[in-house]
């Protein structure tokens, strides 16, 4: 659901240098995406585990002041927060950022982020998915949100695999594979119903 904020920036301001920063098990999904310069993964979920062992406690530590290191060495002029968390507000406030946007109080999925941000958006009521709502971010940089764009880098390796995979299903690549989920746990990320309407409508 952010992919369409890295687009609409590198469309507005194709001169400005990207840097991502994703937990580690998406990382594989977005680290040559055409739109970023630079993807740095964070492992939150593996920390949460370690954290809950006194020797874990300190190598949790350890890689917290490295990343906040490599994030402030970065000096980066702008930093927005897409996610609204507090893991997300504190990784927006090491990187020192002069401008620091993120969503208003009562957007935010976990409201003490407010204290990592200090440009606050509440999205215009229109925006009611949660892509929009992202867009609404990029208001205090003066880009408009333009087409909603997803680009999802396919390597060549990975699609050789999915050949091979659907080869095996008797698939062959030029036979359409549609696949559907449409389910999502916050209701701003649902698709909605009358949506699936137009589609079938086509």
């Amino acid at each position: 659901h952010a992919l369409p904020v890295a687009r609409t920036l590198r469309r507005a301001r194709p001169g400005v240098h990207l840097t991502w920063i994703v937990e580690a098990r998406e990382y594989a999904l977005i680290k040559d995406h055409p739109d970023l310069d630079v993807v740095v993964p964070v492992d939150t979920r593996r920390w949460r585990r370690l954290i809950r062992r006194p020797a874990g406690t300190r190598e949790v530590l350890g890689k917290i002041r490295r990343l906040r290191s490599r994030i402030r060495s970065a000096r980066f002029d702008v930093a927005i927060d897409l996610q609204g968390l507090i893991k997300s507000g504190l990784l927006t406030a090491y990187t020192g950022a002069p401008l620091r946007i993120g969503f208003s109080a009562d957007r935010c999925r976990e409201r003490l982020n407010c204290l990592f941000t200090n440009r606050r958006v509440r999205p215009p009521a229109q925006a009611r998915h949660v892509v929009e709502q992202y867009l609404a971010l990029l208001d205090p940089l003066g880009v408009a949100p333009g087409r909603v764009e997803f680009e999802v880098p396919i390597p060549a390796r990975a699609q050789r695999r999915m050949d091979d995979f659907l080869g095996e299903q008797g698939i062959k690549r030029r036979d359409l594979v549609v696949a559907i989920n449409p389910g999502a746990g916050l209701e701003a990320k649902r698709w909605p119903v009358d949506h699936f309407r137009r589609l079938a409508d086509r």
